[in-house]
């Protein structure tokens, strides 16, 4: 297969960069590499050393790029973080066609004349997502393409960001990429807030924070998103207390032990960790590990629980909801309701 049949995209974070290479099988893609390293030179969720970023880009594109053994010209980069808004907004256009047939180029103009809205000069339109079509006043449409219309409507989100983040972000990729004589493409796409407000897990002056991110879809359309500040580096502290060990041994002990669940949690499963000012090592249990994981997954969901309820989508219609909750620990438990 061709280099550019691989589709790479690119998740700058702030305690990971990763770089996933995925191979498009039909209607679906197979990720066949992943390239990972540490998120330095940003801070809750936004860049501050832009040399810094650039190698960590530099180093997680290397990464999966030995995995592969392809060489990487662009990538789809997500864009986060706290200042993603999305915004309502409407556009209508005639259809273009003698046969009054609905095309892509009918839709694509019908999203870009929705995109025509006016944002203070600080803010970026990232994305357009169509909610619905309108086709001559009949509503509800989700692919208008092939019908009969003379006016075709959309009802559709606009997806904004802070302009100094999106180009901060751009020109970090630019720069990764640029300095093997490559180009880069940035993509909107979805807004990737998940990962807004955290930092690296690790010592002193370093903080934890690390955001979860609630995004609610129905019927394959984006209805809202909402950011909790509360996730795995919460964990990796709690953990850090509770075993009396530094929050980089708690990080360790997370990736390798943590269960979410005390009543999965293993009493077999050992492993040792150092204690706080000591040379001395002590044992615990995948259990004793559960009991302090726990508590904090039942806190974050139970937030996530009533952004939903926030957001209107917490009756009967939405208990199938799915939450989608990126950390580290095995939560084996993202469904609500039924």
């Amino acid at each position: 297969m061709a280099k550019e049949d691989y589709i790479v995209s690119l998740d700058i974070g702030t305690s990971k960069i990763r770089a996933i290479i995925g191979e498009p099988t039909g209607n679906s893609i197979n990720v066949i590499g992943v390239g990972s390293a540490s998120g330095e030179g940003l801070r809750h969720g936004s860049i501050v050393d832009i040399d810094m970023t650039v190698e960590s880009i530099r180093e997680a594109v290397d990464h999966a790029e030995r995995m592969v053994g392809i060489h990487i010209p662009s990538a789809y980069v997500g864009i986060s973080g706290n200042h993603i808004q999305l915004h309502s907004s409407h556009g209508v256009v005639a259809v273009s066609s003698a046969d009054r047939e609905i095309t892509d180029e009918d839709i694509e103009r019908v999203l870009q004349q929705a995109r025509v809205v006016a944002l203070p000069p600080e803010r970026e339109v990232i994305d357009v997502v169509a909610k619905e079509f309108i086709v001559d006043g009949l509503r509800g449409i989700m692919d208008p393409r092939g019908m009969l219309g003379v006016r075709l409507e959309v009802e559709a989100y606009l997806i904004t960001g802070s302009r100094t983040a999106i180009h901060n972000v751009v020109r970090c990729v630019e720069r990764a990429f640029g300095g093997r004589q490559l180009g880069a493409r940035a993509d909107g796409g979805e807004p990737h807030c998940l990962d807004s407000g955290r930092t690296a897990p690790g010592c002193g002056a370093r903080r934890c924070r690390r955001a979860t991110s609630v995004t609610v879809f129905s019927n394959g359309v984006l209805m809202g998103t909402s950011i909790i500040p509360m996730g795995g580096d919460y964990v990796t502290h709690d953990i850090a207390i509770g075993l009396r060990t530094s929050t980089t041994a708690a990080e360790q002990v997370k990736l390798r032990h943590a269960c979410a669940m005390v009543s999965q949690a293993s009493e077999h499963e050992t492993f040792r960790v150092p204690r706080m000012g000591s040379n001395k090592e002590t044992e615990y249990t995948q259990y004793d590990l559960a009991t302090i994981v726990e508590p904090r997954m039942q806190e974050i969901f139970a937030l996530v629980q009533k952004e939903i309820e926030k957001m209107g989508y917490a009756d009967e219609r939405f208990y199938r909801i799915c939450i989608s909750w990126r950390c580290d620990v095995h939560t084996r438990c993202c469904r609500f309701g039924q």
